[in-house]
């Protein structure tokens, strides 16, 4: 699915590649965000392309900006009594539009389940089979990116069956971050801050947007404060979406930058598009690049 382009000329398909010859000081990547394949909400939107061709010519755009990468920033599907169809028309369309590496970070509607227990069913086992780990990083020269999980509720709280449940902890449509994952994340800042990294994290939720109920505590998840203060003394940058719109605010030194969404639900007037973001060592910069404008159907 996504090409490296080795030294010979010759390309090899590998999840998450990317290639860049000597040292780099500067980037050019772009951010795409809530593409929600299969999402029927999607369709009431005022615009004369479904929402597949919507997504389709988005896709396209920012893999033709001249970006040597696509970030995604979450909400790739809709609901899990579909993810099976989702999962893979999201993957096709992939396959289809872009030609240059990706990589991704899961939202709340990637990893919900039906169930209380684990199983087959899980968006979790979906997102592993089709896109990898929840939470990663990688280096390009000066940079390194970190991918986040901001969706790490525990099972029961992803059971998108027990709406009255997930609505009382936050856990429906709002962030969490577990002590595991905040553990490998202090780990992984330290070492890239040591490395004198410019550092860049992206997911699907900001701080701002993550659960502040009694049910954070008491599922032993990290304070959302304590994520925030963790990201802005040492990332330049936290690249999001979930608000389905374009938006820039800062937490101390770091920027946090949302992505309006592909496809799904935008704010009257907005259109669907991408970002397209130049990094340098200590600083970015993205603008917003609209693709499809709202127009009412004839």
């Amino acid at each position: 699915m996504l090409e490296a382009i080795a030294e010979s000329g010759r390309t090899d398909t590998q999840p998450r590649s990317v290639w860049a010859p000597g040292a780099v000081d500067e980037l050019t990547f772009a951010v795409v965000s809530d593409t929600h394949a299969g999402d029927p909400r999607a369709g009431l939107s005022p615009s004369k392309l479904t929402p597949t061709e919507r997504r389709l010519k988005v896709l396209e755009a920012a893999a033709s900006s001249g970006a040597s990468f696509i970030i995604i920033t979450g909400d790739v599907v809709s609901v899990p009594g579909d993810y099976k169809n989702e999962y893979a028309e999201a993957c096709g369309e992939f396959e289809k539009t872009i030609n240059i590496p990706m990589f991704l970070a899961p939202g709340n509607h990637d990893l919900y389940t039906t169930t209380s227990k684990p199983s087959k069913a899980d968006g979790l086992a979906f997102w592993n089979k089709y896109f990898g780990p929840l939470y990663y990083s990688f280096n390009i020269g000066r940079f390194a990116f970190v991918a986040l999980d901001t969706y790490d509720w525990p099972v029961n709280l992803r059971n998108f069956m027990d709406s009255t449940l997930l609505k009382k902890t936050g856990s429906y449509t709002e962030g969490a971050m577990g002590a595991e994952q905040f553990a490998w994340l202090g780990k992984t800042l330290d070492e890239q801050s040591a490395a004198g990294r410019t550092i860049v994290a992206f997911g699907h939720h900001t701080p701002a947007n993550f659960a502040r109920t009694d049910a954070v505590a008491a599922n032993g998840l990290v304070a959302p404060d304590d994520v925030a203060k963790l990201l802005s003394g040492n990332a330049c940058c936290l690249l999001a979406g979930h608000v389905h719109a374009d938006t820039e605010s800062s937490l101390g030194a770091m920027k946090i930058i949302t992505t309006t969404s592909a496809s799904a639900q935008i704010a009257d007037g907005a259109s669907w598009g991408y970002r397209l973001c130049n990094l340098k060592p200590g600083e970015i910069e993205c603008k917003s690049v609209p693709v499809v404008a709202q127009e009412e159907k004839k």
